[in-house]
């Protein structure tokens, strides 16, 4: 009796840590940016939107604190949520367009790691106004270069025109991956 019960604990608690280590391996990671270069530029500015920005309700948000992203025409994805838009699936719901002149206060940086894919995901969080309404919002900002790390360069972030800019920076930046 007294080896049964031993065997059945040992498998308890075997099934409670591999439990805990498969949420560990495919839980999303995340971790603040907001001192890394270039988004330490940006943090806690209000800045002008020289262009028309769109703002959609994003239904799987990174942060459920801003469930709106906004895009504009420069950004590298632009062209597949105006497909999103047109589709019956549609997981961007357009929420409002703000003209050029828009005010954006930028008030943090996430970076986001898939536990599964490895890969990781930029973000800028702040609030853009109208006259009447402040709207949390989310910015997907900058691309990952795989092959200046396989070349084991740090420096692997670089970043597309955001809406705020006049020009690109055509610089690479080092970023942390998201932990936990």
């Amino acid at each position: 009796m007294k080896i049964k019960k031993i065997l059945l604990w040992s498998i308890a608690i075997s099934l409670v840590v591999f439990v805990l280590m498969f949420i560990y391996v495919i839980k999303t990671k995340s971790a603040d940016i907001s001192r890394y270069t270039p988004f330490s530029e940006w943090i806690g500015k209000t800045v002008i939107l020289p262009v028309e920005t769109v703002l959609f309700e994003d239904r799987d948000p990174f942060n459920k604190k801003y469930p709106a992203i906004l895009y504009d025409s420069l950004h590298p994805d632009w062209q597949q949520v105006e497909q999103r838009k047109q589709s019956a699936t549609d997981a961007h719901h357009t929420i409002r367009i703000f003209p050029a002149g828009s005010r954006l206060t930028i008030e943090k940086a996430m970076i986001y790691t898939n536990g599964v894919s490895g890969f990781s995901t930029a973000m800028l969080f702040g609030t853009i106004s109208d006259s009447s309404k402040n709207y949390p919002v989310s910015y997907k900002w900058g691309t990952y270069s795989a092959g200046r790390a396989f070349d084991q360069l740090k420096e692997c972030w670089s970043f597309h025109q955001a809406p705020w800019q006049l020009q690109r920076d055509t610089s690479y930046y080092y970023l942390p991956e998201g932990n936990w």
